[in-house]
């Protein structure tokens, strides 16, 4: 697999999640009284920090492509 596709899943992958658990979030809190601020703040967390885990992931896959491309070099 080339270092682009590898990347392009991963940012797949990451979109997904946010789409697929992150977005109908407020469904878990519906009957609850949450109010729609704290509902959103909880979504805004998660996402900041799913991409922030995924810019780590990104440049760690970049460093480990470099060393790979020196190395056969």
């Amino acid at each position: 697999m080339s270092f682009v596709s590898l990347v392009w899943g991963m940012v797949l992958a990451v979109c997904a999640f946010l789409i697929i658990f992150v977005a109908p979030i407020h469904f878990t809190f519906l009957g609850d009284p949450f109010d729609r601020m704290i509902i959103s703040l909880i979504q805004v967390i998660i996402a900041v920090l799913t991409v922030i885990v995924l810019a780590f992931a990104l440049s760690k896959l970049k460093k480990m492509y470099m060393q790979s491309q020196l190395r056969t070099r």
